[in-house]
C-alpha cells in the first residue's frame, strides 16, 4: 500500500509495509523517543550512503556555513581543514525544485505544523494545525530558513531520504536533525545548490 501526503512545503511519501534492503531506523526512533519503535512512524532505511558522517569537502563557503546539494541528496556542514560534516537527505520534488542562500531565521524541538490554505484545499482532511511530537511529519527538529516556508527538518519516514520527495523543505533522519540543531545556531548560512 502506498500513500503520499503533501505537507506545508514538505511531503511525506509513506509505506504500509514492505521489505527494504539496508538498516532499519527503528534503532534510532528508539534512541529518540527512549521507548520502542512504532513502524508506521518510524520504519525506514538508515544506509551507508545516507548515514552522517565526517568528509573530506572543497568548498569556497565559510565553515559554520550549510550548503545543500539536491541533485547529490547530501547536506553538509561546512568545517575546517577541508572537512564537512555529510547528512543524506531528502529534496523537492520536480516542479518545486529552488535554489540560493538564506539563513537560519528560527530553531524549533518537536515543532507544530500549520499546513497552508492551498494544501488543505488539494489534500481534504488535512489538519488545520498539528503539534509537535513523533506523529508529526517535520520530526523532531526543524530550521527555518528566512521568511519562507522552507525548513531542513527530520522525518519519520526513514525511508524518503535520498529521494526528491518534498514540496520543497530539505528532510533528513531525525537524529542527523538532532545532531545539525546542535551545531548550527540561528543567523547560519544555507545555501542550495540547484
Amino acid at each position: 500500500m502506498f500513500k503520499r501526503i503533501l505537507l506545508a512545503g514538505c511531503m511525506v511519501t509513506g509505506f504500509a509495509s514492505a521489505a527494504f534492503a539496508g538498516v532499519d531506523d527503528s534503532d534510532i526512533f528508539s534512541d529518540i523517543t527512549g521507548g520502542s519503535a512504532n513502524a508506521s512512524h518510524s520504519r525506514g532505511l538508515y544506509t551507508p550512503t545516507t548515514a552522517r558522517s565526517r568528509v573530506s569537502y572543497s568548498s569556497k563557503y565559510r565553515p559554520g556555513s550549510v550548503i545543500v546539494d539536491t541533485k547529490a541528496k547530501y547536506l553538509y556542514l561546512v568545517e575546517t581543514d577541508g572537512k564537512a560534516m555529510r547528512y543524506g537527505i531528502g529534496s523537492a520534488r520536480p516542479g518545486f525544485e529552488w535554489g540560493g542562500s538564506m539563513k537560519i531565521s528560527r530553531k524549533a524541538k518537536w515543532p507544530s505544523w500549520t499546513p497552508t490554505a492551498s494544501m488543505r484545499k488539494r489534500i481534504p482532511g488535512l489538519p488545520i494545525t498539528m503539534k509537535g511530537g513523533i506523529t508529526n511529519p517535520l520530526g523532531a527538529r526543524a530550521l527555518y530558513l528566512g521568511t519562507t516556508l522552507y525548513r531542513i527538518h527530520g522525518t519519520n519516514e526513514g525511508r524518503t531520504i535520498g529521494g526528491a520527495v518534498s514540496s520543497g523543505c530539505i528532510r533528513l533522519h531525525n537524529k542527523d536533525v538532532e545532531d545539525l540543531y546542535e551545531r548550527v545556531k540561528v543567523g547560519t548560512r544555507v545555501v542550495v545548490l540547484r
